[in-house]
């Protein structure tokens, strides 16, 4: 008896392992071709209420409705991708040509940092004064190599953007095309997939999915708001500062704070670090204290905000640091 439970329990090992590698080599070598059905298949679930409304208020084919809201859908992709994607090349082709404008005061920055830096240094310890020396040193060759590989990044870039034209284009064309044959026989497909789930199994999906929705749905809101108030907060910090593209600048570093594993001190820290260095005490301490006042309100705001739409008491609510 207890052998033939041995041998069921590796053969239910073997399977899931078998299942598992079969699952990652779909994913390795398969995903990119069912990628533009699986975009397909998820913006036809989208539209799917949009497309019920045509047909029961407007009386409109099916059809003819999932074809109206695939296009919309797909012309509102195009037209965003192509403000961005001509609005990156225009950045970047700007930034390309000041290049050697911007790159002029490097040397005398990175002079007066090394000057101010060996200052600091010299104040160190016997014991680790070679070491703090060979580390600025080292740090100061790597930065220049990479200032030195700016422009070539630059165009490579840019050339890497212009390259990926015509497969998104091609990804957009079957996606489109996907949305609206999905979204034409979504009943039918849906019908078909619910039959071939028993009825115990689709109820615990089910409440997975209300489950799933309504927590994404409550994390959401809360990183949203926090990330409106780290934006008010930077974006006057940035105008007291007289700090150029204040709005933009904050918009940016409101959009890392609202990344798990980076945060607003990703871009504060080093920046006020490096107008310390450069002799700016007032806008290096202002920037680091943001940070300070920014890392306070997230602690004490993000537990009540996301503990309260999860019903949970607000040190549940809260993210680790």
């Amino acid at each position: 008896m207890r052998k033939n439970t041995d041998v069921k329990r590796c053969a239910s090992l073997a399977i899931v392992a078998a299942s598992a590698l079969a699952v990652w080599l779909l994913g390795k070598l398969a995903l990119r071709w069912f990628l533009p059905f699986v975009a397909a298949f998820i913006i036809a679930r989208a539209i799917e209420p949009a497309v019920r409304l045509l047909t029961d208020r407007l009386k409109i084919k099916r059809a003819a409705a999932s074809g109206i809201c695939a296009a919309l859908v797909f012309a509102a992709i195009l037209s965003l991708t192509a403000l961005a994607v001509g609005r990156a090349v225009y950045e970047l082709s700007a930034l390309a040509k000041n290049i050697p404008r911007f790159l002029a005061g490097v040397p005398g920055l990175i002079e007066e940092i090394e000057t101010r830096t060996r200052g600091i240094v010299g104040a160190a310890p016997p014991g680790t004064r070679d070491y703090i020396s060979y580390a600025l040193e080292e740090a100061s060759e790597r930065g220049a190599r990479a200032i030195g590989a700016l422009p070539g990044s630059i165009i490579s870039g840019l050339s890497g953007i212009l390259s990926g034209g015509p497969g998104f284009l091609l990804f957009v064309l079957t996606g489109a095309v996907g949305t609206f044959f999905i979204s034409s026989g979504y009943a039918e497909l849906s019908s078909f997939v619910s039959r071939q789930i028993p009825e115990r199994r689709a109820a615990q999906l089910r409440e997975l999915k209300a489950e799933l929705r309504r927590t994404l749905s409550a994390w959401l809101r809360a990183q949203l708001i926090l990330s409106g108030i780290t934006f008010s907060e930077l974006a006057v910090l940035f105008c007291a500062l007289r700090i150029d593209f204040a709005l933009l600048l904050a918009l940016a570093v409101a959009a890392i704070d609202m990344l798990p594993a980076f945060g607003a001190g990703m871009a504060l820290v080093p920046w006020g670090l490096i107008e310390l260095l450069r002799g700016d005490a007032p806008r290096g301490i202002a920037l680091l204290a943001s940070f300070g006042v920014i890392a306070a309100a997230r602690n004490v705001l993000e537990p009540k905000l996301v503990g309260r739409r999860l019903g949970l008491p607000p040190l549940a609510g809260r993210a680790p640091l």
